[in-house]
């Protein structure tokens, strides 16, 4: 984490913004005094920060949330603040809706911070709004529009103070007594499309009604009383914080609707259609709130599905019983091209062919045979199409059908947290690898669910051909689909709003796709291992010791010897070399007198013992490289200069006397100038030697890592077998030829 954030500071009385490096590591205090000296503030005690994002104050435990370039505003402090609004609406009285109406707006937009709020509950502010409350409904006469403004920013106030836990733990929903719940609500239905503010308080104070309290209490009030049988919730409110509202409230109800009447819940939420009415607002730009009821929606309506899939087969069933007659009767046309010796328990992939009903007896149930049998009826030729594909297949090839089908519905019931306990409200806990937010698509089809187990069946029978997959592979088909599915779902921003599209999204990443992105995700794993303090010291010590290994084979190579051409004149002479070569014991350097480039057939090598020239290696004291050689700078044609410069070196014989090599290849080159280098007890420079350490590194790191995960190396290479007789490869029997694949 980067400590040193660059961020901005700007001030309410218009002074310019301040630029400033702030340290995660100080105490926010200390920075708001530092910042408040720069701005001349006398009491620094009386100030605090904002974010500019939201208006939450900026506290220790929520400091984490700045990033480099973040801007702060400095504020009075939520003590200052707190005390300041508890003291202007105490003097309110007397003054007209209007005059109070700023007040109220700056109480509502201060009590969503629960720093703000907890000092001023604990200042027993919330007395104040309550009792303003209650004396503007208990006060008869008709109210202007400003008065029920007040009124609903002042509801919206209380709800959103008493919703913080801090808040919450010392003053529970449940302290209030029904009288106050039924007042409020009475009036606001008295008074409902006078003003939005006042719809919208409503809601929030009945979803806390409902969901704080026992469901005898503000579950039956809400949903038989006041808003009777959810026929009043104004979910098609065309203003979108009413609509968010609405939609809080019924996630409320259906997370606090005792189990008789969960039934009867869902019944009503269908006919009221509450997706074809939130079907407009998922196309537009929603909001973070918004988004977390849609998806806290989402989760319970798919919840339905949850009872479905822990309801086993049952021959009293007559739906059961139709929608398994539905795939067998879907084949029955086609019985002379099922090949001999096939059936139907073996066309559909049965595991139970005396009693195929239990295939669908255990997890996930019947579930897997609604949504098989909608496929079979809503995607009749391509269901046919599908089962009469896979019996062209020699038999361990075969797709099996039903028990494919299965594994695919528990997969979308994982996908989608289906049934797992739920929070604020109904919200599911995502698993690591869910959505965290609401799908559109969900909102703008008809049987969601079903239409994308649809798509995502197709998808599993493509990438069953495509990974030439047996019966033996079904886990590892199923996880490749998971990783298909994820990457579209799990990136909700992308999700489109339409099944073909959705579609065309998760069929664009194939099973190469699938095996290119493990081999990336396994590199960048083994890349963050290596990031370890632990792995960081063991590789500064491999890297030392593999510095050695290539110093070593180097110098063996300097020892092996080279032919080099060299520079005379001015110019670099090709028709001429010299011969040099490293006495084994490093100490000394020695090398021919320059000769004529000889024929082919003549070309001799010569040895150690018949090189008359030497040089002690500890009295080469000046070496130059590349364009710093001297007699490589002075070549009279100044394009060679750049044609040589990666090939030659040279050491100073005294005076103005240079000794010039000019490798005849860049790899000669590298090694002899990082030899060099290395006999002088200096670090290697050239790119290759630092690739061949950096090879080495990594192969040692690697071993390093096999041995943490418990992986031995064999001791011996693996034998060879011999190449086979017949050329034909194993497993090419018929496995479909190209003409049976399918228009997936």
């Amino acid at each position: 984490m980067n400590r040193i954030l660059k961020v901005a500071c700007i001030f309410e009385d218009g002074m310019n913004p301040y630029l400033f490096e702030l340290d995660q590591r100080r105490e926010i205090s200390d920075v708001v005094r530092e910042i408040c000296e720069h701005a001349h503030k006398a009491d620094h005690t009386s100030f605090a920060f904002k974010f500019v994002e939201n208006d939450n104050y900026i506290t220790n435990q929520n400091r984490l949330l700045l990033k480099d370039g973040s801007v702060l505003k400095l504020v009075k402090s939520p003590e200052g603040a707190a005390i300041e609004l508890l003291e202007q609406l105490s003097n309110s009285t007397g003054k007209t809706a209007e005059q109070r109406l700023p007040l109220y707006e700056e109480l509502e937009k201060e009590a969503k911070d629960s720093h703000f709020s907890k000092i001023f509950v604990d200042k027993r502010g919330l007395e104040i709004i309550k009792k303003y409350v209650e004396t503007t409904i208990q006060n008869k006469g008709e109210k202007s529009v400003p008065d029920l403004k007040v009124l609903g920013l002042a509801v919206s106030a209380l709800f959103y103070m008493q919703n913080h836990p801090e808040v919450l733990k010392d003053h529970p929903w449940s302290a209030y007594k029904d009288s106050f719940f039924n007042q409020v609500m009475a009036f606001v239905q008295e008074s409902k499309g006078a003003t939005p503010v006042v719809s919208r308080a409503g809601l929030l104070l009945c979803s806390a009604w409902v969901q704080h309290t026992n469901p005898a209490r503000g579950f039956t009030a809400v949903y038989s009383k006041i808003y009777k049988g959810l026929g009043e919730i104004p979910v098609r409110s065309d203003n979108a914080d009413t609509q968010e509202a609405a939609v809080k409230l019924i996630n409320a109800l259906i997370g606090m609707a005792p189990k008789e009447m969960r039934a009867e819940v869902f019944t009503k939420l269908e006919k009221l259609d509450v997706k074809g009415a939130l079907a407009k607002r998922v196309q537009s730009q929603v909001t973070s709130t918004l988004a977390h009821e849609l998806y806290v929606l989402q989760t319970h309506l798919l919840s339905e599905k949850a009872e479905r899939a822990h309801y086993d087969f049952s021959v009293h069933d007559k739906d059961c019983v139709g929608k398994l007659a539905t795939l067998r009767d879907g084949l029955a046309q086609f019985q002379d091209d099922i090949r001999a010796g096939a059936s139907y328990n073996a066309a559909l992939g049965y595991t139970k062919s005396q009693d195929k009903a239990k295939d669908f007896v255990g997890y996930p149930g019947v579930l897997a045979l609604d949504n098989l049998s909608h496929f079979a009826v809503r995607r009749e030729e391509l269901y046919k199409k599908m089962v009469l594909d896979q019996l062209s297949r020699e038999e361990e090839y075969i797709c099996p059908f039903i028990q494919m089908g299965k594994r695919l519905t528990a997969l979308l019931l994982e996908i989608f947290n289906v049934g797992e306990a739920t929070t604020n409200g109904g919200g599911a806990q995502a698993a690591d690898h869910s959505p965290p937010q609401f799908l559109p698509l969900f909102y703008a089809v008809d049987h969601p669910f079903e239409q994308l187990f649809g798509v995502s069946l197709e998808l599993l029978f493509r990438t069953w051909r495509e990974m030439e997959a047996k019966r033996t592979d079904m886990d590892k088909v199923i996880n490749v689909v998971r990783r298909q599915l994820l990457a579209v779902i799990s990136n909700p921003e992308k999700m489109p709003a339409d099944v073909q599209k959705f579609k065309t999204m998760v069929f664009s990443n194939t099973y190469e796709d699938i095996k290119l992105q493990e081999v990336q995700a396994s590199d960048e794993r083994v890349q963050d291992q290596l990031k370890s303090d632990a792995l960081v010291d063991i590789k500064s010590e491999k890297r030392d010791a593999m510095v050695e290994v290539v110093r070593e084979q180097r110098l063996h190579f300097m020892c092996s010897g080279a032919w080099f051409h060299p520079i005379i004149k001015g110019k670099v002479r090709t028709e001429q070399r010299f011969f040099a070569m490293l006495a084994p014991s490093f100490k000394e350097l020695k090398w021919s007198e320059v000769e004529s480039m000889p024929t082919e057939s003549s070309d001799v090598t010569p040895t150690l013992t018949e090189l008359p020239r030497q040089i002690e290696v500890e009295s080469i004291v000046w070496i130059e490289y590349g364009t710093e050689v001297p007699p490589l700078k002075e070549l009279k044609n100044k394009k060679a200069i750049d044609e040589y410069k990666r090939l030659a070196f040279g050491f100073n014989l005294g005076q103005e006397d240079w000794l010039t090599f000019v490798a005849l290849d860049r790899e000669t080159a590298s090694k002899w100038m990082d030899g060099l280098r290395m006999l002088n007890d200096k670090r290697p420079l050239e790119p290759e030697t630092r690739s061949d350490v950096d090879t080495l590194v990594d192969m040692e790191m690697n071993i390093v890592l096999m041995n943490l995960h418990g992986v031995t190396l064999p001791p011996s290479k693996p034998e060879v077998p011999p190449l086979p007789l017949d050329p034909e490869p194993a497993g090419s029997a018929t496995v479909g030829s190209a003409d049976d694949d399918l228009d997936l």
